[in-house]
């Protein structure tokens, strides 16, 4: 089977940060006039992956599979780890297993970032990137510099993000009623320096109206960890889109929607590659207890 690159994961999946409402010297009737939202949830989500339903299957003809993401907040940054396995088939009954591996750490004012990721296709390396980042202050310049797939230094112009301070910005752009978003993000995982990531963001639709619907169509209960963790909160469906700054064409090299819960939560992702689509549908999550800094 011809190798077909699924290296991008979800690197920008809700990897959040919590932020507090205001500083304490704050007018209390202002504080209380402002949204109450969820703390961010650290968890493991474990994901079952199959092929999207799309018209045009391209080079694949089916894929079994599981992802497995956990974000975790510490005291001083949160951790990100990232695990998918794929058994694809294409269009000649070629049979092929992709197992892609990554992890990083974003510190908690958004300044430094280690990354490292992994693919496997039938147990031969395919890619690997591994390095760090770090702005010495904000609105500064600065510097990534990778380790593998070779030693190589970016420069980093002021206000790209990290993949956690990019999700907080998106779900604030969603908590706002804003319908787009767009910023440059750098992840580490590609050959590109860096993205230009654009999101879409549809409307919110609340607790009470997803339980109206839900009883209507009599849709099957939840798994109890993933009700114990989503029942009661806000969402809302988003693309994202990611542009390389290198290309010109004007059609992104890779897309992902999902449901974006109040608390950082993503549920029923696609992930489209272009040749091909999968879906990810959240089966399980083990939230975890904040950490007691």
């Amino acid at each position: 089977m011809n190798y077909i690159g699924i290296g991008r994961l979800l690197r920008t999946l809700p990897v959040v940060l919590t932020l507090t409402l205001g500083g304490a010297l704050e007018d209390v009737s202002a504080i209380e006039a402002k949204p109450v939202h969820p703390s961010m949830l650290s968890h493991r989500a474990i994901y079952k992956v199959s092929l999207a339903k799309r018209q045009n299957r391209g080079q694949v003809f089916s894929v079994d599979g599981r992802m497995v993401t956990q974000w975790q907040e510490t005291c001083d940054g949160v951790i990100s780890e990232q695990r998918i396995v794929t058994d694809m088939l294409d269009e000649a009954s070629e049979r092929s297993l992709s197992d892609i591996s990554a992890s990083s750490w974003e510190s908690l004012d958004g300044l430094r970032y280690r990354f490292s990721m992994r693919q496997r296709l039938d147990d031969r390396i395919v890619a690997e990137y591994e390095g760090r980042a770090q702005y010495p202050a904000a609105l500064t310049n600065g510097t990534a510099t990778l380790r593998k797939p070779a030693d190589k230094e970016i420069k980093l112009p002021p206000g790209v993000l990290f993949p956690s301070a990019y999700i907080q910005a998106l779900l604030d752009a969603a908590r706002q009623g804003r319908k787009n978003l767009s910023r440059k993000v750098f992840d580490g995982t590609s050959e590109s320096d860096y993205y230009q990531v654009v999101s879409s963001i549809g409307a919110a639709t609340s607790a009470n109206a997803a339980s109206q619907a839900g009883e209507a169509a009599k849709t099957t209960p939840l798994n109890q960890s993933i009700a114990s963790a989503i029942s009661g909160l806000t969402w809302w469906p988003v693309q994202v889109s990611y542009y390389s700054l290198e290309k010109n064409e004007g059609l992104p090299e890779f897309e992902m929607a999902f449901k974006l819960y109040d608390n950082g939560v993503s549920a029923d992702l696609t992930l489209d590659y272009g040749a091909f689509a999968l879906f990810a549908s959240l089966q399980r999550i083990e939230a975890y207890k904040r950490p007691n800094c």
